[in-house]
């Protein structure tokens, strides 16, 4: 997919053309150059560590609020008309994270089930994070659940609604199954009657 450059349709002031003239004032033209290895390789290394110019240097939080902004919507190269779901918006929203980072610290990162402490833990929602929006970054609907405790809760959370859309449309599963395997007891008793019948004949 072909992305649009975020300076297309952009013109330098005459300003930023005179700056720009004047930094490659002395230089060596570059076009027509075959780079070796070794030069993108020095080029690399002069840029890592203490030699790179932003080595130890933190954007403010005002700073990272602008960079933030000049990057969402419209402005963003990915976006694509706002076709991104209100659910998944709310899961990578900064919101989201600190209420996962809240539930993790407030249950010491135990799983609440099995008490496993450390590894991969889950933040669950106690009430579904898509049946309750109102409830999505409450703190006291969160638990910690260690992997295996989460896939089992939610196995069982599926099980219970396909047994509720099963027992809502009348089309309860267990009861066809039932109704298969009572018809093959039957039919297995009359073949063991019948084959009593002929040997006894």
């Amino acid at each position: 997919m072909n992305r649009i450059p975020w300076n297309k349709g952009k013109k330098h002031s005459e300003e930023t053309k005179t700056k720009m003239k004047l930094a490659r004032v002395g230089r060596k033209p570059a076009l027509g150059k075959k780079w070796k290895i070794k030069d993108t390789t020095n080029y690399s290394l002069s840029q890592i560590g203490e030699k790179n110019h932003r080595w130890g240097k933190k954007a403010s939080d005002e700073t990272r609020r602008k960079m933030g902004i000049a990057r969402s919507g419209e402005r963003n190269p990915n976006w694509r008309g706002g076709v991104t779901a209100k659910n998944e918006q709310d899961r990578k929203s900064k919101k989201y994270k600190q209420w996962r980072k809240f539930v993790f610290e407030r249950d010491n990162w135990t799983c609440v089930l099995c008490n496993r402490n450390g590894g991969d833990m889950n933040a669950d929602h106690i009430k579904k994070f898509s049946d309750y929006p109102e409830l999505r970054f409450d703190v006291s609907n969160g638990r910690t659940l260690c992997v295996a405790c989460h896939k089992k809760v939610t196995s069982q959370q599926q099980t219970e609604l396909n047994n509720k859309i099963d027992h809502e449309t009348g089309n309860k599963k267990s009861q066809v199954w039932s109704g298969l395997r009572w018809k093959n007891n039957s039919s297995g008793e009359n073949r063991s009657t019948s084959q009593v019948e002929r040997h006894a004949g």
